[in-house]
């Protein structure tokens, strides 16, 4: 029989023969390829070279990395049903807007290298400033999360330490990078999206085989003790399907538990908003204002040969994220149910820590859910702790224990399972890795005159070397927070642009919504997001164990100023009354996914575009009020720097542009710009001169 440290020997061993296979491969068919990478261009685009079959495996397998195997079972551990549903089907279906929206992109800009390089184009500089930035903070959000995901299976399950897989992962994933580019990360996502479909296939049919969890839990309620407070809470739960008693009930039904990280409403459920119907507005927004923002997935559109090409690979990868993700959820529904209450106030159990016998909970870490459905819906024997991770806790957990065991690897499928995890954590990493490229080259290309495509391999070392560091880090635990956690920030931020950035796409629209519109836009819908859950937490915030003891104390749910704060019993995160720190925390990393810190920047970006639009209208449309200004001095088509663009402003049209984006923009842009008023007449001249040299080409647009 194979011990721990032979299952761990094991998983260290084929996942890195994997990894390192995957590598050798790609160097290989990089340096078959060579021809076809000669510059930058073709590095960050491999434009137009990519077949449909190749586009949607690389799109499934760009956005299904580690994280598919920890977020979603452990989202729908408590939203429940409704809440995976909507999260499967929000997870693929955006790849069908990149492929529509792209498409649109490629008709205007026909040689376009980014969503950078078409936000430069449409909105001006300063947008353009703006878009990248996003671009790296979702996207280095999503890098550190494949880090900290695959970190956490080698400490959690494999029972190791957790970075040098996170090191081995993001070095040998940077060098083919690097190496090869856009086009090698597509044929290596070809092998890793098969390969992890096939591992799926068989982890599915072990679980259809084995997961026998016995006797299902009744209906019933329990007093479980609160040591800090010296008195006992009621905690009650319900089967599958489930209403929810209290606002403590993790255990899931169709339509999710209250999501009662809303302060005031602890201990009142039914005021409580609902997870799954949540969901219903959170995961679709979040998913498409996230993926608007990772250029990974609009370099496929770039690459794919011509648009039958990208839009069946879009729906291939679509269908392929939906069903995995849905199933990766639906284990970790199945292990919360079959295994409720025990699941975070696990049965007593004795174990050996650093030598010393101790009563230890075992327990399920809500982000490995999925690993659990390995023991046949039941918690295994860990033998004393030896295939367990045994934490030692800063104070006595609901059964007054100081340690948790964490059951780990004790199975073959437990290691097929560690190396699928390393394969889609490698091929979401090279896509994330890829698409930071592309923005920061194709940002910097046009400015600095001595940029090439060793310029462009830089940026992958320097800027992937740094995350890879830091997600060693993180790896350590060093930050206590979730996967689903460090997504919810870039989530909302993404919100408050992605509006704008899709209005951009309208030709209609480029005389009325500029560059400064979209910075309204996206500026003011952080600070409106930032004032509303700043305002709820400081309304809202109640005392320390407070809601936990008896609700009914709390006088108009408003916060005291206790010492110690509030402890928020979903995340463990303690926060302080009347902190704006605290409170800034909660706005964006802890509320939750709460639906109306989602609803509200949506909507402040979209009633500011429409602001906007609307007084551009006004005051260029409107004759008297255009006259009057012009009167004044005051021309509203003045290109003010930083916000002018090609795209709203035809005179500003180089050659150095119709290099680079083809003969299709100078059309598109002189027919906006034509519209404008108040351009001078040396303006208008350049603007004639430049129609006139291009109308041999006018019929492309």
């Amino acid at each position: 029989m194979v011990d721990a440290q032979g299952y761990l020997a094991l998983a260290y061993t084929f996942s890195v023969l994997v990894a390192v296979g995957l590598a050798v491969y790609a160097f290989v068919k990089g340096y078959m390829l060579r021809s076809k990478i000669g510059d930058t261009e073709a590095f960050i685009t491999a434009r137009g070279q990519v077949q449909w079959f190749r586009i949607g495996w690389s799109f499934y397998a760009g956005a299904v990395g580690a994280w598919v195997l920890t977020s979603p079972a452990g989202y729908a551990s408590y939203a429940g049903m409704m809440g995976l549903v909507f999260y499967a089907v929000a997870a693929g279906s955006p790849f069908l807007m990149i492929a529509y929206a792209g498409d649109s992109i490629r008709n205007q800009l026909p040689h376009v290298m980014s969503l950078t390089d078409f936000s430069g184009w449409r909105y001006g500089e300063l947008p353009k400033a703006c878009v990248v930035l996003v671009i790296l903070f979702n996207m280095s959000i999503a890098l550190l999360a494949e880090y900290f995901t695959i970190g956490k299976i080698f400490k959690y399950f494999v029972k190791s330490a957790p970075y040098p897989m996170v090191i081995v992962v993001g070095i040998l994933t940077l060098a083919y990078t690097a190496y090869g580019g856009l086009l090698v990360s597509i044929f290596t996502d070809t092998i890793q999206g098969i390969a992890s479909v096939f591992f799926f296939f068989i982890l599915a049919i072990y679980m259809a085989a084995t997961f026998r969890p016995g006797e299902l839990p009744q209906n019933q309620c329990e007093d479980i003790a609160v040591p800090e407070q010296n008195s006992t809470m009621l905690y009650c739960y319900d089967a599958l399907p489930c209403r929810p008693y209290d606002a403590f009930s993790y255990y899931p039904c169709i339509s999710g538990t209250p999501q009662c990280s809303a302060f005031a409403e602890l201990g009142n459920a039914d005021g409580c908003p609902i997870a799954g119907y949540s969901s219903i507005l959170t995961m679709p927004l979040s998913l498409f204002a996230a993926t608007v923002f990772s250029e990974a997935m609009w370099q496929r559109v770039w690459a794919s040969q011509d648009k039958r090409n990208l839009r069946i690979g879009a729906w291939v990868g679509c269908a392929g994220v939906i069903v995995v993700v849905f199933f990766a959820g639906l284990t970790g529904l199945l292990t919360a149910w079959a295994q409720n209450p025990s699941l975070i106030n696990g049965p007593t159990t004795e174990v050996n820590y650093n030598g010393v016998t101790v009563n230890a909970s075992l327990e399920a870490e809500p982000d490995l859910y999925l690993f659990q459905v390995l023991y046949k819906g039941k918690f295994p024997d860990i033998q004393g702790g030896e295939f367990a991770y045994v934490q030692q806790l800063d104070a006595p957990d609901f059964s007054g224990n100081l340690f948790k065991a964490y059951p780990s690897i004790q199975n073959w499928i437990g290691v097929i399972l560690v190396v699928l995890a390393v394969v889609m954590n490698e091929g979401a990493v090279d896509s994330i890795q890829n698409g930071m490229t592309a923005a920061v080259a194709s940002y910097f290309e046009p400015i600095i005159k001595q940029w090439n495509l060793w310029w462009t391999r830089g940026v992958v070392v320097v800027l992937n070397g740094i995350l890879v560091g830091i997600g060693a880090w993180l790896a350590l635990d060093n930050v206590k927070v979730k996967v689903i956690q460090l997504f919810l920030i870039t989530n909302q931020l993404s919100i408050c642009f992605f509006v704008p950035v899709l209005v951009g796409l309208s030709t209609r629209l480029h005389r009325y919504i500029g560059g400064g519109s979209f910075l309204f836009s996206g500026l003011f819908s952080v600070f409106c997001l930032s004032l509303y859950g700043v305002n709820y937490f400081y309304n809202n915030c109640p005392p320390r164990g407070l809601s936990l003891v008896n609700p009914d104390e709390a006088v108009n749910g408003e916060c005291s100023q206790p010492p110690s704060g509030y402890v928020d019993n979903l995340t463990g995160k303690q926060y302080d009354s009347g902190s704006f720190a605290s409170a800034m925390y909660y706005t964006w990393i802890g509320n939750g996914y709460a639906w109306d810190f989602f609803l509200v920047p949506a909507c402040v970006s979209v009633g500011s575009l429409l602001l906007s639009a609307s007084f551009f209208a006004l005051i260029k449309d409107v004759k008297p009020i255009a006259n009057r200004l012009q009167a004044w001095g005051i021309d509203p088509d003045y290109p003010s720097w930083g916000i002018k663009s090609v795209a709203n402003h035809g005179h500003l049209y180089e050659e150095g542009h119709a290099k680079r984006f083809g003969s299709k923009v100078v059309n598109r842009s002189l027919s906006t710009g034509e519209q404008s008023q108040g351009l001078d007449k040396e303006s208008s001249e350049e603007l004639a001169d430049a129609k006139r040299s291009s109308d041999d080409t006018s019929e492309a647009v």
